[in-house]
């Protein structure tokens, strides 16, 4: 006897939301380190930096669009996530400067000097612009004010260490010796800097054989204590740069020099600047040409445009001030690294003689990199590490959007410089869907089979397959082993055996163990009515199970049944084997009786689950380690009405504990309730003798009362570099209550063959107070034959 059988496969498939996107990462806003160089006794303190005036910085300003160069860096997502490189210092050795320049003078330094000749001071040069015109053009660039006016710089609310390097001893030029290099480097650095730009022959080997070995190992001093150099390449259309020496690829210096080139506005190396060549693994570029700068002529200050490395070497050092800024407990050679990492590749694929390592993208620097880690609090205050990415909880439907809603809120991550983010919990929280899923209701309509082999007396064998396929001629696979029950369509088999005239006994796989005690309201299946799904609405991949059942009198039946099964892993898409799957074991006692028209019922069902949560799941930060008990006490009643009116209705309220830690995560969860209903009304014979209606309200297992503790880093003391926990206790439960109002019609066509009509009607689906109405229309056709 084979027939089409109406069963709704349960399946708490998940959608993965991608990390990243619509909750994605962000850089956590964290407190800032004390300066790791003490500032000379002699020179002022550093002044706190101007506060921002709104976090989220435009970009649609004319300032910006001066500039010229912040899109093709990618400036756009800094200035969104707040950053302009407050509080950091950026040092720059030139020439000369002009203090006083508009653009300028509330972003300058207490302590820039004259370093060459300190009896002359920064206002030397006063009445003559010539002098100060680089030292100002190049620091614009980097440092300008964000005030309304002309332009502002990419770290405009840095602060500028003005090092002027030219003595006034000559008339015919800027005159800078290798004594005065060295004392600009010991300055910067004792004065807080932790990035120096200078487009001075710092590397070129020009000066005298010990002036160079000075100015090497002011350097290596420097990096020593994690500073990092940017240093203007040449504008000869040198093959190397004129300003690069193969000390700075020694181990005391790699990582801590950067070679600025120069680009074009249509990104292309810019024809007088020098090639990467040999230094072509330290070498980053900008946009060199077709940028505003700040120039004065007859007293009035404008932009203007001026063109060369020059210009390059200071921007890539407010690049990097940005990076200190957002993540300060890096020094310069991860910047350098992530610099290089994150660069758009130009010319030739990788690292190439005139590209180097290409374009920097500050804007990809600020994101994280490699994989990012959770740090989590064991016992005894011990601090672990998770990897996040193969970290998620898919939450069974009974919690809906429960964990999203409770407002769980950031947790900090770090990725592989150690840098902090934050990433939204509820955006690793992926909700499964219902037991009245339509999908899963019509998938499992259509492929499902059942056979009924009859052995003599009461007993049977009842076989339960699904085709699984696409092909509907192809041959159907029928399967018994685990791992191919979880994937080849879930084939059941139940054998049942009298024990005697009042016992009898059924022993399956495949099928839950409710579903061998009986109890259900004897008419045409509902939507909402599920295959594989126990008595409170649990989806899972039933395996063995027994039952035995002793009837006491006319009407006074006790049974009993246990069963184990798993979660199927597939189904909600983790791509697991179906043996690895979280485990579920279960037992019930079941009492019947009846008075006059009404029968009675009442069940208490207990479920074990390790690995799982009311089926809910997880993996890597969030995994369960626990092992979880729940009971649920079901009361039932069928009243009879007349020859032909049923009406059934039951109630379920279930208590769930949690034995040990959950995870590393939620450090503990308690007082968890949950409830279930369906009421049904039947009508026997509305046109004929074999035709059934039936109506019934239902809601599914519901999370009513929860509350969870979770251990999680909120934030990050950077002079001890320790994170700092907070426990934050939440209740949790949906934000809506699904209601199901189902509608079947079952009628004979023939002996042998049936059609039966379902609709459903569902509010608030998946318990999702947003959720729009669904509806759901089907029509079947079953035979036996």
């Amino acid at each position: 006897m084979r027939r089409n059988q109406l069963l709704l496969a349960l399946a708490a498939t998940l959608s993965l939301s991608a990390c990243g996107g619509g909750g994605g990462v962000s850089p956590g806003s964290v407190p800032k380190t004390a300066s790791n160089y003490a500032p000379s006794p002699t020179v002022p303190a550093l002044p706190a930096a101007k506060p921002l005036t709104d976090p989220n910085i435009s970009t649609d300003s004319e300032e910006y669009r001066t500039h010229g160069g912040l899109d093709m860096i990618n400036m756009a997502p800094v200035y969104e996530a707040g950053f302009s490189g407050k509080g950091q210092i950026i040092a720059i050795l030139d020439g000369s400067f002009d203090i006083d320049h508009p653009e300028l003078n509330d972003n300058i330094h207490p302590a820039s000097i004259n370093i060459a000749n300190r009896n002359l001071g920064m206002e030397a040069f006063k009445d003559s612009w010539e002098a100060h015109e680089h030292g100002n053009l190049v620091s614009g660039v980097a440092v300008a004010e964000r005030n309304g006016v002309g332009m502002h710089g990419i770290a405009f609310n840095a602060q500028l260490l003005a090092i002027a390097e030219d003595d006034g001893s000559s008339d015919q030029g800027i005159i800078i010796t290798a004594d005065t290099i060295v004392k600009g480097i010991d300055y910067a650095i004792a004065n807080g800097a932790r990035v120096i730009s200078t487009s001075s022959l710092l590397l070129t080997g020009e000066f005298s054989d010990s002036g160079n070995q000075k100015i090497y190992s002011a350097m290596k001093r420097a990096a020593a204590k994690g500073a990092i150099f940017v240093i203007a390449g040449g504008n000869g259309a040198r093959p190397t740069p004129r300003n690069f020496n193969p000390v700075a690829l020694g181990p005391e210096l790699y990582g801590h020099v950067i070679i600025a080139g120069g680009l074009t506005e249509d990104g292309v190396i810019h024809a007088v600047a020098d090639r990467a060549g040999d230094a072509r693994s330290i070498y980053l570029s900008t946009q060199a040409r077709g940028l505003g700068q700040l120039n004065n002529h007859d007293g009035i200050w404008f932009p203007t445009r001026f063109q060369g490395t020059s210009i390059a070497a200071p921007q890539i050092a407010a690049a990097i001030a940005i990076l200190y800024e957002a993540f300060p407990n890096i020094d310069g050679e991860d910047a350098f690294n992530i610099l290089m990492e994150t660069a758009k590749d130009l010319g030739a694929p990788g690292v190439d003689e005139i590209y180097g390592g290409g374009l920097i993208d500050v804007g990809a620097a600020i994101q994280p990199l490699g994989q990012q880690k959770v740090a989590v609090l064991k016992k005894g205050g011990k601090v672990e590490f998770v990897d996040l990415g193969a970290s998620f909880l898919a939450t069974s439907p009974a919690f809906g959007d429960a964990f999203a809603r409770a407002a769980t809120g950031r947790v900090m991550t770090l990725d592989k410089y150690n840098r902090s983010f934050f990433v939204d919990l509820p955006s690793r929280t992926l909700q499964g869907r219902g037991p009245s899923d339509l999908n899963l209701f019509m998938d499992e309509l259509r492929r499902h089979h059942a056979t009924r082999l009859a052995m003599g007396g009461a007993n049977r064998v009842d076989v339960y397959f699904s085709d699984n396929r696409k092909d509907p001629l192809a041959p159907t696979t029928m399967a018994f082993t685990n791992s191919e029950v979880g994937h080849s369509g879930r084939p059941a088999l139940r054998y049942s055996a009298a024990l005697d005239a009042k016992s009898d006994a059924q022993f399956a796989y495949g099928l839950p163990v409710t579903s061998l005690v009986g109890g259900g309201h004897g008419g045409p299946q509902f939507f909402s009515e599920g295959y594989n799904q126990d008595a409170v609405g649990l989806a899972f991949t039933p395996g063995k199970s027994v039952a035995v059942s002793r009837q006491f009198g006319a009407r006074f039946k006790v049974s009993m049944a246990v069963g184990e099964g798993w979660y199927n892993t597939d189904v909600l898409g983790y791509g697991q084997h179906a043996s690895e799957a979280p485990q579920l074991s279960s037992a019930l006692v079941q009492i019947e009786t009846g008075i006059g028209p009404l029968d009675l019922g009442w069940q208490v069902r207990a479920i074990r689950e390790d690995g799982a949560l009311l089926g809910s799941m997880a993996s890597g930060l969030m995994q369960f380690d626990a092992r979880t008990d729940s009971t649920f006490n079901t009361i039932r009643a069928n009243a009879r009405l007349g020859s032909s009116l049923r009406i059934t209705a039951d109630y379920t309220v279930g208590s769930t504990d949690v034995n040990g830690q959950l995870n590393a995560l939620v450090g503990h969860v308690r007082d968890i309730r949950t409830n279930t209903f369906h009421i049904s009304a039947i009508k026997d014979g509305i046109w004929g003798q074999d035709d059934q209606l039936a109506f019934g309200v239902s809601q599914p297992l519901r999370v009513s009362h929860a509350r969870v503790s979770l251990n999680t880093a909120t934030g990050r003391d950077y002079e001890t570099d320790t994170l700092l926990f907070e426990r934050r206790n939440l209740r949790l439960s949906p934000s809506g209550r699904e209601i199901n109002l189902d509608l079947a019609y079952r009628a004979q066509l023939m002996p042998g063959s049936h059609f039966q009509v379902n609709a459903l009607y569902q509010i608030n689906s998946g318990h999702v107070v947003s959720a729009k109405p669904e509806t759901g229309v089907l029509l079947s056709l079953q035979s036996v034959f």
